[in-house]
Order: structure tokens, then C-alpha cells, then sequence
């Protein structure tokens, strides 16, 4: 079927109105993942970071979410904590970042592995709500743009990295104790607070703009694990994407373009 440039045009507009109208929209999102790798010391390290681009308002942000996929049975050393990110967008940002929340269940790790939240008032809570991260924040001592580092570094002191979902006082294979983190060692325990389960990020431009070009298809991303800082090669480690970005308005688009070329058939009858 031909479509003339006046409808694909008319189309695109009412889709993009229809986008406008909403307080906020997902422009694009992909995942990257690090799976089956271990450092020099055997030490496991599988995560995932999940990207957002939101555009609310004309302003856009970059939501991360930062999850360790390590199993309760292997967290163990300091270094299967997830203490740091790096993204690299080349020729998409030139201005400074910053993050403007980081939120995450933090909880305190006894000497048997059990769980104390921060936000649960005690004893791990299920239905838990997420604490402000004040650790994380991006560095930039040892990068520059286009590359960008989010860590614990940055502000000194080496708590806050993340664990895997401890799912509260579960069971898990250990030669002793009975609870979520029973096999972390006392180089992992001495780092408490520890986020228990994913970590979310929300990172701004210096503009309104800045992040609008972001291709999150073509991102550099690295995860550091331990809390040596960024000085043990096999502790960072690239991640490879393992989603295509998912447009949100494309939809809101196409549906626009559908209500015209229906108008245009009804015009015809």
C-alpha cells in the first residue's frame, strides 16, 4: 500500500502529542549481564544492570537497576559484593551527571549471616522499603567523559555494596547457621550496611537534554566487584548486552498513524 508523506508525517505528530501528554515516558531500555565469570581467587561475579532512558517533561534520565545474580551459597569473600559501575556513552554527553536518588534495602549482617534492616525496624520485613543510598555517587576521580562512574569510592568508606536477595532468614547450604547470608565472611560482614537485593539509580544531565541521544544499545558498561576500589583487574568486569532497547513510544506513534489511515479509508467510502 502507498502512503503519502502528508499521512506519515500527521501520523507522526498526533503520536508524538499523544506521548506529551503523558507525565512520563520510556524512550528506550536494554540490560547488560555478567554471567559464569570468576576473579583469580574464585570468587563468582553475575549481575545484571538494567537501563531506562525516561523522558518526563522534556527531561530526560537514565534509570539503573544493578542486580547481583551470585547465589546465596556462593556470597562469601568481600569481593562478590557489587561496589561500582562504569557506563561509557561516547559522543552522547559532554556536560557533568550527577545522580539524583539511589535507593536500596540496606541491612546490617551479623556474625551467623543473619539480616537486620535499616528500614524495617528491626528484623528482616518482607514487604521492606528501600533506603536512600548516601554512599553511591559518581565519581570522578579516575574517568572522564564520555565514561562515567558510579561507585561507593567516591565519598569514602566501603559500605553499601550489593548483595544478592537475601530473602530475609532463608535457609542456604553453609557448614553453619541457617539464614540468608550464613556463608559471607567477616571481610563481607565488616562492610554492613549491605543493600540485600537489587539497587535502583536515577542519573540527570547537566541539561535537561543531555541524555536525550543516549543509544543504550551502544553502551560500555563494567561492574567492579570488592571494595579495593577500581585497582584489581580481574574484579572488573564487562558486561555484554542481553536485550534490545524496548521504544516507548513507538506504540502511542502507530497508533496514531493507525486512527489516520482509518480516517482516510472512511474519507474514501
Amino acid at each position: 500500500m502507498k502512503v503519502s508523506l502528508p499521512l506519515v508525517v500527521a501520523g507522526t505528530i498526533l503520536g508524538l502529542a499523544g506521548a506529551g501528554t503523558s507525565a512520563a515516558a520510556t524512550v528506550s531500555s536494554a540490560s547488560y549481564s555478567i554471567s559464569g565469570v570468576t576473579d583469580t581467587s574464585g570468587n563468582p561475579e553475575n549481575a545484571t544492570i538494567t537501563f531506562v532512558l525516561d523522558d518526563t517533561a522534556n527531561v530526560y534520565t537514565l534509570g539503573m537497576t544493578v542486580t547481583n545474580n551470585d547465589t546465596l551459597a556462593q556470597i562469601g569473600a568481600d569481593p562478590t559484593s557489587i561496589t561500582g559501575f562504569r557506563i561509557t556513552m561516547p559522543g552522547t554527553v559532554s556536560g557533568a551527571l550527577h545522580l539524583s536518588s539511589g535507593t536500596g534495602n540496606l541491612v546490617n549482617l551479623s556474625s551467623n549471616g543473619s539480616v537486620t534492616e535499616f528500614s524495617g525496624g528491626g528484623a528482616y520485613n518482607a514487604a521492606h522499603t528501600d533506603s536512600l543510598l548516601t554512599q553511591w555517587s559518581v565519581n570522578t576521580a579516575l574517568v572522564t567523559l564520555p565514561t562515567v562512574s558510579i561507585d561507593i569510592f567516591g565519598v569514602g568508606g566501603a559500605t553499601e555494596g550489593i548483595l544478592p536477595t537475601s530473602l530475609g532468614n532463608s535457609t542456604c547450604p553453609a557448614t553453619s547457621g541457617n539464614s540468608g547470608y550464613c556463608k559471607a565472611g567477616p571481610s563481607t560482614r565488616n562492610h554492613s550496611p549491605a543493600v540485600d537485593g537489587p539497587a535502583s539509580f536515577v542519573l540527570a544531565g547537566a541539561t535537561s537534554t543531555e541524555l536525550s541521544t543516549v543509544d543504550l544499545t551502544k553502551l560500555g558498561v563494567q561492574l567492579n566487584f570488592g571494595t579495593a576500589g577500581w585497582t584489581i583487574s580481574t574484579d572488573i568486569v564487562p558486561a555484554t548486552i542481553s536485550s534490545a532497547p524496548e521504544p516507548g513510544t513507538i506504540g502511542l506513534g502507530l497508533c496514531g498513524l493507525g486512527l489516520l489511515v482509518a480516517g482516510g479509508r472512511r474519507r474514501r467510502r
